[in-house]
């Protein structure tokens, strides 16, 4: 009576695990995302020991010492894994390899008010829409044998592009969870996990095998990005795209009540790649700012056509760092800011129209808008955002 309970509590104990050990509402607890990351690991000697605990069982049934109608005790570890392995897997989200891009004029299932992610990459715009990334959140492209992936957490409105080396294959990774309402993947090839709210590894910051140069992504309605790049390409959805939001939508899951306020709903702009700085929008000035996040030296800029922020790194030349203040000429309406070191006059792309520095161009950062305030702080515990107390801090890289 007792060894066929066992093996039963056993069996059902790793099955429920492996079922719900990676479910997103884990990052609730201090320790939810350790747990969701052990749990992944370790799925494959829990079904294993599960499996066992069943065969074990079942001998002991076809050898005539147990009664067949323990068998009904299997059904429930049959049941988890069906949810696991086909219930969920018929619904998750998906990882893309080289999807299918159109022109403009090809693009008839797009609406002038749905959202894109845009993207210049080897020079080529491209856009992809909102709500084809809500199915598929790990987009991987190649242009003229070069690659790269985009990440896209949903629930934050985070997008990450990063440049890819050929250690980096779509087969390799797999969506485990979303925590924290910021996408977690695992390669399976180096067993390293890759947070889509960082682009590194949890728990140590480093990168990820594969992931080189970050790309800057940008967010538009699809009749402002067109206007912009008419000859974009547009990626091609899956499925109808009425069948999902067009546009950013909030938070979902849980977030950890004691490191993070759920009542701060402010959305800011993330500024940098690694080391990043949050600026609050509602509070940047339309004057340049100039601000440290650690080792990196920061222009903050309001462009005045777009009304969008720029952001760049100030090194130039090596060991030049110029700070910069507003400066206007009325027979030149491209000149928006001077450095203090040379009086070299600036434009709002970075570029030096005029003086001794005329020629150079500031190097730009990354930069994404409209990211819940709340999310950024768990998955970067030390953030600082521009524009509150200790501003002039400077920022720890994400865990």
């Amino acid at each position: 009576m007792i060894a066929p309970l066992l093996l039963l509590f056993f069996a059902v104990i790793c099955a429920s695990v492996v079922t719900y050990g990676t479910h997103p509402n884990w990052a609730e607890f201090g320790w939810g995302l350790d747990w969701i990351m052990l749990t992944r690991r370790l799925q494959w000697p829990l079904v294993a020991a599960s499996i066992f605990c069943c065969v074990v069982l079942l001998g002991l049934i076809i050898s005539g010492k147990r009664r067949a109608w323990w068998m009904i005790g299997l059904a429930p570890v049959v049941a988890l894994f069906y949810h696991r392995f086909v219930s969920i897997s018929d619904n998750a989200m998906g990882i893309v390899e080289n999807p299918p891009f159109v022109t403009v004029d090809r693009a008839s299932f797009m609406r002038e008010d749905d959202m894109v992610l845009g993207l210049m990459f080897r020079d080529e715009p491209f856009a992809l829409p909102f709500a084809a990334l809500y199915a598929q959140p790990v987009v991987f492209c190649t242009e003229r044998e070069h690659k790269l992936v985009v990440f896209w957490s949903a629930f934050a409105n985070r997008a990450l592009a990063f440049s890819v080396s050929r250690e980096l294959k779509p087969r390799d990774l797999e969506i485990v969870s979303v925590p924290a309402n910021g996408l977690l993947l695992f390669n399976r090839k180096h067993g390293q996990f890759i947070a889509g709210m960082t682009g590194v590894r949890p728990g140590d910051g480093a990168r990820p095998v594969g992931l080189e140069q970050q790309i800057r992504t940008n967010k538009h309605t699809w009749h402002d990005w067109q206007a912009l790049h008419p000859t974009t390409r547009v990626m091609v959805p899956r499925g109808p795209l009425d069948l999902l939001p067009p546009r950013a939508v909030e938070p979902y899951f849980k977030l950890p009540a004691q490191s993070v306020s759920s009542t701060d709903t402010r959305r800011v702009t993330v500024v940098g790649a690694g080391e990043v700085l949050a600026v609050d929008p509602t509070r940047l000035p339309v004057e340049p700012v100039n601000v440290t996040v650690h080792q990196t030296r920061v222009l903050l800029l309001l462009d005045p056509a777009t009304r969008t922020l720029r952001a760049f790194n100030r090194q130039i030349k090596g060991d030049l760092f110029p700070t910069f203040k507003p400066h206007k000429i009325a027979r030149d309406n491209t000149v928006v800011m001077k450095d203090g070191d040379s009086d070299s006059l600036w434009s709002a792309d970075g570029r030096c129209v005029s003086g001794e520095l005329k020629g150079e161009r500031l190097t730009p950062l990354p930069v994404d808008e409209d990211v819940p305030l709340a999310v950024l702080r768990y998955w970067y515990p030390e953030l600082v955002v521009w524009g509150e107390p200790a501003t002039e801090l400077t920022v720890s890289k994400s865990p």
